[in-house]
Protein backbone atom coordinates (compact mmCIF):
# COMPACT_ATOMS: atom_id res chain seq x y z
CA UNK A 1 0.00 0.00 0.00
CA UNK A 2 0.74 3.44 -0.37
CA UNK A 3 0.87 5.95 2.49
CA UNK A 4 -1.11 9.36 1.22
CA UNK A 5 -1.73 11.22 4.00
CA UNK A 6 0.03 11.78 7.14
CA UNK A 7 -0.32 13.26 9.82
CA UNK A 8 2.93 14.08 12.58
CA UNK A 9 1.72 15.72 16.20
CA UNK A 10 -1.24 17.58 14.29
CA UNK A 11 -3.84 19.78 16.15
CA UNK A 12 -6.45 22.30 15.95
CA UNK A 13 -6.77 25.63 17.58
CA UNK A 14 -8.94 28.24 17.83
CA UNK A 15 -8.45 31.57 19.65
CA UNK A 16 -10.67 30.74 22.36
CA UNK A 17 -9.50 27.08 23.22
CA UNK A 18 -7.41 24.02 21.76
CA UNK A 19 -9.75 21.30 19.65
CA UNK A 20 -8.12 18.25 20.21
CA UNK A 21 -4.89 16.65 21.26
CA UNK A 22 -2.37 16.23 18.71
CA UNK A 23 -2.74 13.64 16.88
CA UNK A 24 -0.55 11.25 14.29
CA UNK A 25 -1.96 8.62 11.71
CA UNK A 26 -1.53 7.31 8.30
CA UNK A 27 -4.48 7.03 5.35
CA UNK A 28 -2.95 4.20 3.39
CA UNK A 29 -4.53 3.95 -0.36
CA UNK A 30 -7.45 2.01 -0.73
CA UNK A 31 -8.52 2.86 2.66
CA UNK A 32 -11.38 4.14 4.78
CA UNK A 33 -10.58 5.84 8.30
CA UNK A 34 -13.21 6.90 10.20
CA UNK A 35 -12.39 10.06 12.69
CA UNK A 36 -14.59 10.03 15.55
CA UNK A 37 -14.77 12.25 18.79
CA UNK A 38 -16.89 14.09 21.19
CA UNK A 39 -19.55 17.27 19.77
CA UNK A 40 -17.33 20.01 19.11
CA UNK A 41 -13.75 18.22 19.04
CA UNK A 42 -13.22 19.48 15.58
CA UNK A 43 -13.94 17.16 13.14
CA UNK A 44 -14.98 18.93 10.21
CA UNK A 45 -12.64 21.76 10.93
CA UNK A 46 -10.04 18.90 10.98
CA UNK A 47 -10.96 17.16 7.41
CA UNK A 48 -11.84 21.26 5.93
CA UNK A 49 -8.18 21.99 7.11
CA UNK A 50 -6.34 19.10 5.22
CA UNK A 51 -7.04 21.05 1.72
CA UNK A 52 -7.13 24.71 3.48
CA UNK A 53 -11.23 25.00 3.54
CA UNK A 54 -10.41 26.75 7.34
CA UNK A 55 -10.95 30.65 7.93
CA UNK A 56 -7.90 32.72 9.18
CA UNK A 57 -8.93 31.60 12.85
CA UNK A 58 -7.70 28.45 12.64
CA UNK A 59 -3.90 27.84 13.63
CA UNK A 60 -2.41 24.52 12.88
CA UNK A 61 -0.25 22.62 14.80
CA UNK A 62 2.59 19.69 13.72
CA UNK A 63 2.79 18.78 10.13
CA UNK A 64 0.52 17.12 7.40
CA UNK A 65 1.61 15.63 4.41
CA UNK A 66 0.34 14.27 1.14
CA UNK A 67 2.69 11.91 -0.42
CA UNK A 68 6.19 13.40 -0.48
CA UNK A 69 5.32 17.15 0.64
CA UNK A 70 2.95 19.14 3.07
CA UNK A 71 -0.01 20.07 1.95
CA UNK A 72 0.45 23.57 2.26
CA UNK A 73 3.68 23.16 -0.39
CA UNK A 74 0.30 22.34 -3.01
CA UNK A 75 -1.28 24.85 -5.05
CA UNK A 76 -4.67 25.22 -3.57
CA UNK A 77 -6.69 23.75 -6.68
CA UNK A 78 -4.30 20.97 -7.90
CA UNK A 79 -4.80 19.62 -3.91
CA UNK A 80 -8.41 19.34 -4.14
CA UNK A 81 -8.68 17.89 -7.13
CA UNK A 82 -6.61 14.87 -5.32
CA UNK A 83 -8.02 15.33 -2.02
CA UNK A 84 -11.95 16.19 -2.73
CA UNK A 85 -14.17 17.35 0.20
CA UNK A 86 -17.56 16.45 0.60
CA UNK A 87 -19.97 18.96 2.52
CA UNK A 88 -22.84 17.80 4.64
CA UNK A 89 -24.33 21.09 2.87
CA UNK A 90 -22.93 21.05 -0.06
CA UNK A 91 -22.96 24.92 -1.71
CA UNK A 92 -24.64 24.49 -5.19
CA UNK A 93 -24.55 27.16 -7.79
CA UNK A 94 -27.38 28.02 -11.01
CA UNK A 95 -29.93 26.45 -11.65
CA UNK A 96 -30.30 23.17 -12.07
CA UNK A 97 -28.91 19.81 -10.81
CA UNK A 98 -26.98 19.63 -14.58
CA UNK A 99 -25.25 23.07 -13.79
CA UNK A 100 -24.08 21.57 -11.30
CA UNK A 101 -22.86 18.10 -12.47
CA UNK A 102 -21.49 19.46 -15.69
CA UNK A 103 -19.09 21.97 -13.74
CA UNK A 104 -16.28 19.62 -12.83
CA UNK A 105 -16.37 18.72 -16.89
CA UNK A 106 -16.55 22.42 -17.92
CA UNK A 107 -13.38 23.58 -15.66
CA UNK A 108 -11.20 20.34 -17.67
CA UNK A 109 -12.69 21.53 -20.42
CA UNK A 110 -14.43 18.37 -21.36
CA UNK A 111 -17.90 16.97 -22.69
CA UNK A 112 -20.30 16.64 -19.94
CA UNK A 113 -21.41 12.65 -19.50
CA UNK A 114 -24.58 12.44 -19.20
CA UNK A 115 -24.49 8.86 -19.05
CA UNK A 116 -22.46 8.28 -16.32
CA UNK A 117 -24.62 11.35 -14.44
CA UNK A 118 -27.56 9.62 -14.78
CA UNK A 119 -26.23 6.51 -13.90
CA UNK A 120 -24.89 7.82 -10.52
CA UNK A 121 -28.43 9.75 -9.68
CA UNK A 122 -30.05 5.88 -10.01
CA UNK A 123 -27.60 4.49 -7.97
CA UNK A 124 -28.44 6.77 -5.62
CA UNK A 125 -31.85 6.41 -5.49
CA UNK A 126 -33.12 9.37 -7.63
CA UNK A 127 -34.38 9.99 -11.16
CA UNK A 128 -32.29 10.68 -14.53
CA UNK A 129 -35.05 13.12 -15.20
CA UNK A 130 -33.85 15.07 -12.19
CA UNK A 131 -30.44 15.98 -13.81
CA UNK A 132 -33.06 19.27 -15.38
CA UNK A 133 -34.54 19.28 -11.47
CA UNK A 134 -33.82 23.01 -10.71
CA UNK A 135 -31.84 23.41 -7.24
CA UNK A 136 -34.34 25.26 -5.11
CA UNK A 137 -37.01 22.12 -5.62
CA UNK A 138 -34.53 19.73 -4.38
CA UNK A 139 -34.71 17.99 -0.75
CA UNK A 140 -31.81 18.29 1.79
CA UNK A 141 -31.01 14.69 1.14
CA UNK A 142 -31.25 15.03 -2.79
CA UNK A 143 -28.81 18.05 -2.30
CA UNK A 144 -26.61 15.99 -0.03
CA UNK A 145 -26.11 13.57 -2.98
CA UNK A 146 -26.39 15.75 -5.61
CA UNK A 147 -22.92 17.05 -3.93
CA UNK A 148 -21.43 14.09 -3.95
CA UNK A 149 -21.89 12.82 -7.57
CA UNK A 150 -20.03 15.94 -8.21
CA UNK A 151 -17.07 14.80 -6.86
CA UNK A 152 -17.00 11.07 -8.38
CA UNK A 153 -16.65 12.10 -12.14
CA UNK A 154 -13.23 12.64 -11.78
CA UNK A 155 -11.80 10.40 -9.04
CA UNK A 156 -9.56 11.84 -6.61
CA UNK A 157 -7.48 9.98 -4.28
CA UNK A 158 -8.95 10.67 -1.20
CA UNK A 159 -12.68 11.67 -0.25
CA UNK A 160 -12.97 13.62 2.96
CA UNK A 161 -16.92 12.97 3.33
CA UNK A 162 -18.35 15.04 6.26
CA UNK A 163 -21.88 13.80 7.64
CA UNK A 164 -22.88 13.04 4.31
CA UNK A 165 -25.40 10.61 5.33
CA UNK A 166 -27.07 13.29 7.78
CA UNK A 167 -30.09 13.84 5.41
CA UNK A 168 -30.76 10.49 4.44
CA UNK A 169 -32.93 7.45 5.64
CA UNK A 170 -31.94 3.83 6.20
CA UNK A 171 -32.98 3.29 2.44
CA UNK A 172 -31.02 6.33 0.77
CA UNK A 173 -27.97 5.67 3.46
CA UNK A 174 -27.74 2.13 2.25
CA UNK A 175 -27.52 3.02 -1.31
CA UNK A 176 -24.92 5.84 -1.07
CA UNK A 177 -22.76 3.41 0.92
CA UNK A 178 -23.03 0.65 -2.02
CA UNK A 179 -22.01 3.25 -4.65
CA UNK A 180 -19.22 5.07 -2.33
CA UNK A 181 -18.18 1.32 -1.99
CA UNK A 182 -18.12 0.07 -5.88
CA UNK A 183 -16.38 3.45 -6.55
CA UNK A 184 -13.83 2.22 -3.59
CA UNK A 185 -13.05 -0.74 -5.73
CA UNK A 186 -13.17 0.15 -8.70
CA UNK A 187 -10.85 3.38 -8.01
CA UNK A 188 -8.66 2.51 -5.29
CA UNK A 189 -9.92 5.76 -3.51
CA UNK A 190 -9.32 6.54 -0.18
CA UNK A 191 -11.75 7.81 2.38
CA UNK A 192 -11.93 10.14 5.65
CA UNK A 193 -15.33 9.72 7.18
CA UNK A 194 -16.64 12.04 9.48
CA UNK A 195 -20.77 10.95 11.23
CA UNK A 196 -22.75 10.80 13.79
CA UNK A 197 -24.09 7.20 12.78
CA UNK A 198 -22.81 4.23 13.55
CA UNK A 199 -23.86 3.00 10.29
CA UNK A 200 -21.32 4.92 8.66
CA UNK A 201 -18.51 3.86 10.35
CA UNK A 202 -19.05 0.27 9.99
CA UNK A 203 -17.06 0.85 6.47
CA UNK A 204 -14.22 1.86 7.46
CA UNK A 205 -10.81 -0.10 8.34
CA UNK A 206 -9.25 1.91 11.16
CA UNK A 207 -10.66 4.25 13.49
CA UNK A 208 -9.02 7.85 15.25
CA UNK A 209 -10.51 9.61 17.93
CA UNK A 210 -9.71 12.93 18.48
CA UNK A 211 -9.31 13.52 22.27
CA UNK A 212 -10.25 16.92 23.82
CA UNK A 213 -7.83 19.48 25.56
CA UNK A 214 -8.72 20.07 29.40
CA UNK A 215 -8.92 23.81 28.73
Amino acid sequence: MTTLLKLKNYSLSIPERRLFKPINFELQSDQIVSIKGQSGSGKSTLLKSLVQLNTGEIIIDGHCYYLDKEVDQYPPVQLRQSISYVSQNPQLFGESVYDNLAFPFKIRQKNFDAEKASQFLIQLGLCKDQLHAEIHDLSGGERQRVGLIRHLFFPPQILLLDEVTAALDEENRGKLWQLLMDFKNQTQCSMLIVSHSNEDHQYSDHTVTLEAFDN
